[in-house]
Parts: structure tokens; sequence; C-alpha cells
């Protein structure tokens, strides 16, 4: 029985023939040969060296057929036909040829055993390590310490869980931090009670001065009432008399007390401060207590009424005016750079 002589010929091929057929390929699926390139992850350039069929400035054979094989997928079609004609034309011999295209027989293929025994020699290696460490004493105690410090760990994580440390339920809950008292409002309710006591003593004022006139007038009416009173009369009219005046006196010199007492000079100080900058500011009373402290934005302005004496430490001195009981207090000569240090006696 006569063999079939299987050999693939090499039939004669024209140049521009793979070319026509590459653009051919490429027209029926509408691509661009920048489409092409980006499909196929090349670069445009070999696209077209390609459908030019200029092989020496592109890379070795093999690389050209995968191109085609690659070509003739994007466009649907068989590779066989774009590889035999690159073939011819780079003139390859027909057993060349018939390697490219030779169907692999699955008897053909040797099977590989040597990734299976690496991969078991592998396996055999860590189980016989394993055995080697679980024989070692000092091995077995640390597992076993390991493994009972994982479990408490495991433990207190579910009692906490649980709501053992919860303060809710403990009765651990911290103090309330105090609230911020705003110094604003502190200087307002201040002004208030000062204005109700200046009215108070107003009031004790003219209480006085009524006073003051009700007892003059008694007094004239007394000595009218002396001149035209009986002479048997006179010396125990005399007496009761001086009795009274000394006693009105009395009430005439404690009122001018009182009045003296409540018309002293008050110790306090009317203080205007305006903001032509930004300005940090600090004041403190005679007891070196803070009463004022705090950074203002430029244009704003800010009244108190404090205690004397007062320091007073300013940061940006040159940005603010200050004005104690209506003058204006020169503070140009306390200023060194731009702080300034004094005090109001």
């Amino acid at each position: 029985m006569a063999k079939t002589n299987n050999k693939t010929e090499i039939q004669d091929v024209h140049e521009g023939e793979l070319g026509n057929l590459l653009r051919h390929y490429r027209d029926s699926i509408g691509y661009t040969t920048k489409q092409t390139a980006d499909a196929l992850c090349l670069a445009e350039a070999k696209i077209i060296k390609l459908e030019n069929e200029e092989f020496n400035t592109l890379a070795e054979p093999p690389y050209i057929r995968g191109y085609l094989r690659s070509y003739a997928k994007l466009a649907e079609q068989d590779p066989t036909k774009l590889i035999s004609l690159y073939e011819s034309l780079r003139g390859a011999s027909p057993e060349e040829l018939e390697h490219h295209f030779k169907p692999m027989n699955s008897l053909d293929r040797k099977p590989s055993i040597l990734p299976l025994l690496i991969r078991l020699l592998l396996l055999l290696l860590i189980l016989g390590g394993l055995i080697a460490l679980s024989m070692q004493p000092a091995v077995t105690k640390w597992f076993s310490n390991t493994w009972k410090s994982f479990s408490q760990q495991t433990d207190n994580k579910s009692k906490n869980h649980n709501g053992d440390n919860n303060p809710l339920l403990t009765g651990s809950m911290p103090a309330p931090l105090p609230i911020p008292v705003d110094q604003n409002s502190t200087d307002s309710a201040t002004l208030q009670v000062e204005n109700k006591n200046i009215a108070e003593i107003n009031s004790k004022l003219a209480d006085i001065n009524k006073a003051n006139n009700d007892i003059a007038e008694n007094k004239i009416a007394q000595t009218t009432d002396k001149q035209v009173e009986k002479s048997s009369d006179e010396d125990t009219t005399k007496d009761k008399e001086q009795n009274k005046v000394e006693q009105n006196e009395n009430k005439i010199n404690e009122n001018k007390t009182a009045e003296a007492e409540l018309v002293t000079p008050s110790t306090h100080a009317k203080i205007k401060l305006v903001f032509n900058k930004e300005v940090w500011l600090r004041i403190k009373d005679k007891n070196k207590k803070t009463v004022y402290e705090g950074q203002t934005a430029a244009g704003k302005e800010k009244e108190l009424e404090l205690e004397k004496p007062l320091t007073f430490r300013i940061g940006n001195a040159q940005g603010i005016s200050i004005f104690i009981d209506g003058e204006t207090k020169d503070i140009t000569k306390y200023i060194k750079g731009s702080v300034a240090n004094f005090t109001i006696e």
C-alpha cells in the first residue's frame, strides 16, 4: 500500500499578495491601522510594515508569525493562509513549513512528571519537619504556652463584650467637665449689679437730703415757739429745746457721715477698649488674679468696670486705644517692641 505524501509544497507567491490579504482582513472588520494596532497591542508602524511586507525591518520570523496569527484571529480568519504566504515570501523549505502546521499528536507528547515529583518532595519535607519539631520538648512547651495565652486573650475579649467594663453598669462614670463661662456674660452681669448698687445709693442720698430739710424746718419752728412761750416755762422749755436741738444736730451729723460714706470716691474704674488691630490682652487685679484675658479681632469694642489697682499686659499694643473713666490713657511710654506692661492705681 502506497503511503500518502503529506509534505506541504510551497507555491509561488507574488509580492503584495500577503499585504493585500491583510488589508482585506482589516477592511472586513472596518478598522483603521491605528485601531488595529490598538486591538493587537502593537505599534501602528508595525501594522503598516506588515501590510507593506517589509519583513526585514521587523523582528525575527517567530514574532512575525505571532503577529499574523493575532491579525487573523482579530478578523476571525484561519491564520494558515497568512503564515503560508509569509513562509513562501521568505523562502522557507517545505519541511519547515510542514513543521508549523503539523498537528501535535497526543501520543507524541511525553508526560512530564517532574513538577509532580517536586511537589511530593516538598510535601514530604514539610511533614518531616513538623514531626521533628513535635518531638522536641521545648517546641511542645512553646506551642502550649502560646495556645494558653491566646485562649486567655479570647476569654478577656468575651468578658469585655459581656459588659463587665461598661461604666454604665459598674458605676464608674467619669465626672462631668465644668461648663465654660463666657467672659462677656460675666462682665454684663457685673455691670448690672454695679448699676443696681448706684441706683440704691442715689435713693439713699435723696432720703438723707429730705430728712435734713425736715430737721431744719423743725428747728426754725421750734425756735419761733420758744420766743412766744411764757417766762414761767422758760427754763423747762429751754432744756427741752436744747435736748431737741442736740438730738437734731446728732441726727444731722449722722446723716452727713452716712452721706460722706456713700459719696466716697469709688475704687472701680470704667474701662473702654477699642481694638484697631488684632490684640491680645490680659488684666490682673491687686491679688494677681486674672479678671480678663483674651485675643480680640480688629474693629471690636469692649467696656469693663473693674476694681483698681489693675495690671495690664498687652500684645501688639500699638493696635489698641484705652479710655479710663472717659479719659484717654496714653500707653506709648509703656510699649517695648510690641508689648506694653503698666498698672492703673
